[in-house]
């Protein structure tokens, strides 16, 4: 089980955020000042397991923010929409753009040729995962993150081809 654990000060004291995330499941819960939120949380969440957790703290507005980077998880705590960690305003994740879906589509029809298996699931999956994170980030111009897409999508499909020849070679 991963934990996580915020403490921030408000007006009336201190108060601590705890997240406990399983390792091989997406159950996330979410406690404050050790008092479960199951039923108080908001949660928007997207199929990469990426979400966001929104409660209140008397009059204000918490967030344990989850974000994906396709090898790990990242964690983050706003209180009013800042980031108890670093300070800074947490913003909402910019929309997936269209071109993006050509990228993801071609990663993730390699578990389909391959009619499953974990190795094409792994290498489908985190490749549109890969290109959805890099779609993503606004620090890089949109020519880099297609560029970056491209590398992505032909090195899952060398491995796969790589896979399926050493496959064969195999049972030859």
């Amino acid at each position: 089980m991963i934990k996580k654990s915020w403490s921030f000060e408000l007006e009336d004291g201190r108060h601590t955020v705890q997240l406990e995330q399983g390792y091989f499941s997406a159950t996330r819960k979410v406690r404050l000042d050790d008092r479960l939120l199951d039923k108080e949380v908001k949660v928007k969440r997207n199929w990469l397991g990426e979400g966001e957790y929104e409660f209140n703290v008397n009059s204000h507005t918490g967030n344990v923010v989850v974000r994906n980077n396709v090898l790990t998880y990242t964690y983050d705590l706003a209180i009013d929409g800042n980031s108890v960690t670093t300070g800074k305003s947490l913003t909402a994740l910019p929309p997936i753009p269209g071109w993006t879906w050509l990228f993801v589509i071609a990663c993730g029809v390699i578990p389909l040729i391959a009619l499953g298996g974990a190795l094409p699931i792994v290498l489908g999956f985190g490749g549109a995962a890969g290109c959805i994170v890099t779609a993503r980030d606004t620090s890089k111009t949109m020519g880099v993150r297609v560029a970056i897409c491209v590398g992505i999508t032909v090195l899952v499909w060398i491995l796969f081809a790589a896979l399926v020849i050493g496959v064969a070679i195999l049972n030859s």
